[in-house]
């Protein structure tokens, strides 16, 4: 009888060997005894694990008192500048190249010149109400002057506003170069009943050559800084006579 017994055991026992599961058991045990081993070591109560923790609070230690005004702004300069790249680039990106693309976006190769003027009455009427609230219209002065080699004329042309007062004064406006905003155009030389020409210089209202132009993002600083950069063709549809363009502000009693 048990030398049956014996027997079986030694089948079921090869069976375990053959199938791997002596191996199993084997990996399942000294894996756990390892993972207790190191736990025992690691453990904060272990004098490793004391050694250990002692020596992470020691290279964490700072002494505030050799932290200067210096190294605390460079922290928070770079935490800011961290937070408003986060910010521009998660929130505003979007809109910001939206903006690009209008900027940059090709500029028409003819516009005339009474459209320049709807955008300039547009922009005072509807974001700057009070510097013209008193008045019906803009003013519109041409200027127009021969170059000396006769080849091209030069026109000037101011626009301002107030109709014909100048800022914070009752004076009359009597050239362009009084404007808040004066335009330059070489003129084309081809015999034509209609004017055409080129924007080449734009000054503001402290008389600074194209100062008007960095910040263009709309309106007619925005389709100036277009034209005047692909050189379009301005058509001067009305002439060159001022009595012939709308300068009336919309919705005035006049």
């Amino acid at each position: 009888m048990s030398a049956d017994i014996n027997e079986i055991v030694q089948a079921k026992l090869a069976e375990l060997v053959d199938s791997g599961k002596v191996e199993e058991i084997i990996e399942a045990k000294l894996t756990k005894t390892i993972d207790d081993a190191m736990g025992d070591v690691f453990n904060s109560w272990s004098d490793f694990g004391k050694e250990l923790k002692k020596n992470v609070i020691d290279d964490l230690n700072v002494n505030l008192n050799e932290i200067n005004f210096s190294e605390y702004s460079r922290v928070v300069l770079n935490m800011t500048e961290g937070i408003l790249n986060s910010h521009v680039t998660e929130m505003a990106g979007e809109k910001l190249q939206k903006q690009l693309n209008d900027l940059f976006q090709e500029p028409p190769a003819s516009i005339n010149f009474s459209e320049i003027i709807k955008a300039y009455i547009e922009d005072n009427h509807s974001d700057d109400p009070c510097s013209c609230d008193e008045a019906e219209h803009i003013c519109l002065i041409f200027e127009q002057r021969d170059s000396a080699s006769l080849v091209k004329d030069f026109l000037y042309v101011g626009l301002h506003p107030n109709g014909q007062r100048k800022h914070f004064s009752n004076e009359k406006i009597k050239s362009y170069y009084e404007c808040n905003l004066a335009l330059g155009f070489r003129l084309d030389s081809e015999e034509s009943d209609c004017k055409t020409g080129r924007l080449w210089r734009v000054m503001d209202r402290e008389h600074n050559d194209n100062a008007f132009m960095p910040t263009c993002m709309r309106g007619t600083s925005r389709l100036l800084y277009q034209l005047y950069c692909a050189g379009s063709k301005i058509v001067f549809d009305k002439g060159l006579d001022t009595d012939d363009y709308d300068l009336y502000y919309p919705g005035r009693d006049y």
